[in-house]
């Protein structure tokens, strides 16, 4: 690794060396005032914080490196809750001195930055309260600073870099956000990506299918003269929406937006290229899977898939093994099963007409997006592949799903099963209002659960073998729910609704169905259901 460290060093260096040499004493003096700026900031940032100086840049230096060393700390098996409470607090006192004063168009970036890492800790510590304070001061100091600067006069705005760069998952905010602009909900502008040609995006060949929405730039001339417009008209994309002239958080937004696309008829946003249509069905003919052929695409998150194996979410890995049942189900019922993922994940069993595709030589990006748009269905667990499949049209399972404010995003098309928590040495889980409500329903690391002593329960092969069946019943036309299945849906809706409440929204409701027999199991769990019934509600 220090060999690994030093090649890099030794390769920054040089691509300085280069950089001066081609532009000469402009761009020396450039780098050399930078290099001072930072040393000057390792140095003095700390006194600044601790001794309150006026120094915006020291508390967003300090607060950045906060952050890193939180997320370090949260990444850690037996972290010590003080030792990260302690450092969060430190950290949002940092960011809390940068947005106390009221920026220009010079410092709006560096005050969006500190806003957006504020929001990012009051959701991990499912401080709705907070959140909802700092969104909404958010949105209208950036909506003050781009009227009164006639901004909103050019009609465009700028995505985030990250969402080329980052989990491929952050493509849904940028679906949500252009499905509202057509359904007429939100403002429809022009909207702009720029990416230097030096930076490879997550999934090339997925970007380019949303070029038909966005336009990216990547002519390094260009993405400079533009840059200044981008600081100050980058949408918070996965931050809020204003929805009907509404603020609303964007992890909120995402099922509502999808569902009344939907409800509406319209056709997906995406659709496979006639290219991409033909180069797919070749390979899987490679397989033994022919054009009229039916698969289903089964993602099974596992630990390592970033490069490290830190506990930070632990809870949103999963066996593969407990999904054998399951696929059993979909290859008897005459269908394929395609193993989705990244290569080195544990082998799957050879069986017939089931594909290891994550490990095998013949991946590649443009077949990643073919699967997930031509599946029957994608079977998914807590990690963002599913997304591409939604944006193609296709209904989702999703199973040992965690958080469960993730029941919000889905559809009327899709099914859950979410993991059940409990605190250890107790018999008994935490019922389905708890489990949503914040802030356990927004736990996004494992050591949120560790803080509060709770368990997280995997789903079982039988729970999962049977919403996959209960999906192979929907996608062939054959499915009857009973009427206590409709009264236990219905109240577990409700139920959601109460829980938007607590995350600052109304009428905020889950649009998926709890798969029917994991509902029936565990109905002692919906802590409205004694309500519903001295109600005269159920039927």
């Amino acid at each position: 690794m220090q060999c690994n460290l030093m090649g890099k060093a030794y390769g920054l260096l040089c691509h300085q060396f280069v950089q001066v040499k081609d532009g000469g004493a402009g761009v020396f003096f450039h780098k050399l005032k930078k290099l001072m700026n930072s040393l000057l900031l390792y140095v003095a940032a700390p006194l600044a914080v601790r001794f309150d100086w006026n120094w915006q840049a020291a508390y967003i230096s300090i607060g950045n490196k906060n952050m890193r060393y939180l997320k370090k700390l949260c990444g850690q098996k037996n972290s010590q809750t003080k030792s990260i409470q302690a450092v969060a607090d430190k950290t949002i006192r940092c960011f809390k001195k940068v947005i106390e004063r009221n920026p220009d168009l010079n410092s709006i970036q560096e005050w969006a930055h500190a806003s957006r890492a504020l929001q990012s800790l009051y959701f991990l510590q499912g401080n709705m309260l907070q959140l909802d304070e700092i969104v909404q001061l958010d949105a209208d100091v950036r909506g003050r600073l781009i009227k009164r600067h006639q901004l909103d006069s050019l009609n465009m705005e700028f995505i985030p870099l990250n969402l080329a760069l980052g989990s491929i998952g952050v493509y849904e905010h940028l679906e949500s956000h252009i499905k509202a602009g057509i359904l007429g909900i939100s403002q429809q502008k022009k909207v702009i990506l720029l990416l230097n040609p030096q930076i490879r995006a997550n999934n090339p060949h997925y970007l380019k299918y949303w070029h038909k929405y966005i336009t990216v730039i990547t002519d390094p001339a260009l993405i400079q003269i533009l840059s200044p417009f981008a600081a100050q008209l980058t949408i918070p994309l996965a931050s809020y929406m204003v929805l009907n002239k509404k603020i609303s958080k964007s992890f909120l937004t995402l099922g509502t937006v999808r569902e009344q696309w939907n409800s509406e008829g319209r056709l997906p946003l995406l659709t496979i290229s006639d290219e991409d249509y033909e180069l797919g069905w070749e390979c899987l003919k490679s397989f033994g899977i022919g054009r009229g052929d039916w698969f289903v695409c089964l993602h099974v998150r596992e630990s390592g898939w970033r490069g490290d194996n830190t506990a930070v979410e632990d809870f949103r890995n999963a066996d593969i093994d407990t999904y054998q049942s399951a696929i059993e189900e979909i290859t008897k019922a005459g269908g394929w099963v395609v193993r989705m993922g990244n290569t080195g994940m544990k082998p799957l069993p050879k069986a017939p007409r089931v594909i290891d595709y994550a490990n095998c030589s013949l991946k590649s990006d443009a077949m990643d997006i073919f699967l997930c748009a031509q599946c029957r269905f994608f079977i998914g667990t807590s990690s963002g592949l599913y997304t591409l499949a939604m944006a193609f049209g296709v209904p989702v399972v999703m199973t040992n799903l965690l958080p469960a404010c993730a029941m919000y995003y889905l559809t009327s098309k899709d099914l859950f099963i979410p993991r059940l928590c409990k605190l250890k040495g107790s018999q008994g889980y935490l019922d389905f209002k708890e489990l949503l409500s914040p802030p356990i329903g927004t736990a996004i690391t494992q050591s949120i659960y560790d803080a509060r002593n709770i368990g997280v329960i995997a789903n079982e092969a039988d729970d999962i073998k049977a919403v996959v069946s209960e999906m192979l019943e929907r996608s062939s036309g054959n499915i009857t729910y009973g009427q206590e299945d409709e009264r236990l849906q219905k109240v577990l809706r409700d139920m959601t609704l109460d829980c938007g409440h607590q995350y600052g929204e109304e009428n905020i409701i889950i649009n998926a169905r709890m798969g029917r027999h994991f509902l029936r199991k565990h109905a002692g769990l919906l802590s409205f259901k004694e309500k519903h019934e001295l109600n005269g509600v159920s039927r």
